[in-house]
This record gives structure tokens, sequence and C-alpha cells, in this order.
């Protein structure tokens, strides 16, 4: 059973929407954050040229909805990532 909805041939914006098919609704600065990771990672951008800064100040309500949107989108690649290795 094929548990996450991500497919390589995506863009980061169709990955959002797929991630986001399911569950509750997310401000714009959480959507920002996990469009920015999933584009990161579903475009083979190089590892050690650094992830986009968050372009929230620290310690915002929007800075920590955009930093949730990128570890969501980590766990979404991961579990990706896992399934693919299972097949």
């Amino acid at each position: 059973m094929k548990l996450s909805r991500l497919d390589p041939d995506m863009t980061a914006e169709q990955a959002a929407a797929a991630v986001l098919s399911v569950g509750d609704t997310r401000s714009k600065e959480y959507h920002e954050g996990l469009e920015n990771r999933l584009d990161w990672h579903l475009h083979g951008k190089p590892k050690d040229a650094g992830f986009c800064r968050c372009p929230y100040a620290m310690g915002t309500a929007q800075a920590d909805a955009w930093l949730a949107g990128q570890d969501r989108a980590d766990f979404e690649i991961q579990r990706y990532q896992t399934e693919e290795a299972q097949l």
C-alpha cells in the first residue's frame, strides 16, 4: 500500500497540494515553507548548497509556521523514500 502522495515528476506546488489534501487548513507561511523544502528535495538541489533561509523574523508566529512546513516536507520526503526503497 502506497502511503506517500508524492511523485518525483510533480512541481513543488503540486506536491504541497497532495501533502495537504488530508488534514487541517494551514497558513500561507506554512505552505511557503512546505513548498520551499519540497522543491529542494524533489528537484535535486545539491545538499551542500544550503536551504533557503526563513524569510520571517525568528520568534514570530510566521517563522514558526514556515519552519513547521519545512519539517512536514522532510517527514513526507522521508516517507516517500522509505516506500521507494521497499518496492
